[in-house]
């Protein structure tokens, strides 16, 4: 087992409600963006969702829309709709590679010299 997957492990067995694994795993990613050497110059303040929503007037519990019934909650759309209950965090694992390799192409790109 990795040392991820042991954390990930040790959040799903001490958390009491699902809200409560999602606040842990943010904090995990926060924590990782703000430490790890490829992304702590990239990111000078990364907000919980909670944290950014209060900031910007949303709420940040999942709502139920009064006149469809359909609830906002991200989780139960990756398991309804994606068939995948791990899909949140295997999209942000390819926004991640994604972003390393843009940065290490780009590192890689000469330097222009204008005249």
């Amino acid at each position: 087992m990795t040392p991820l997957q042991k954390i990930l492990s040790a959040y799903r067995a001490t958390s009491q409600t699902e809200r409560e694994k999602g606040t842990y795993f943010e904090e995990l990613i926060r924590t990782y963006f703000r430490f790890e050497a490829s992304y702590a110059d990239l990111y000078s303040d990364v907000w919980l969702f909670a944290d950014w929503a209060k900031a910007h007037g949303f709420s940040a519990k999942d709502t139920t829309d009064k006149d469809s019934g359909i609830t906002n909650d991200a989780n139960l759309w990756a398991t309804e709709t994606m068939a995948n209950a791990k899909y949140p965090l295997e999209l942000f694992l390819r926004v991640v590679t994604v972003s390393l390799e843009t940065n290490r192409i780009v590192g890689e790109l000469p330097i222009h010299k204008s005249q």
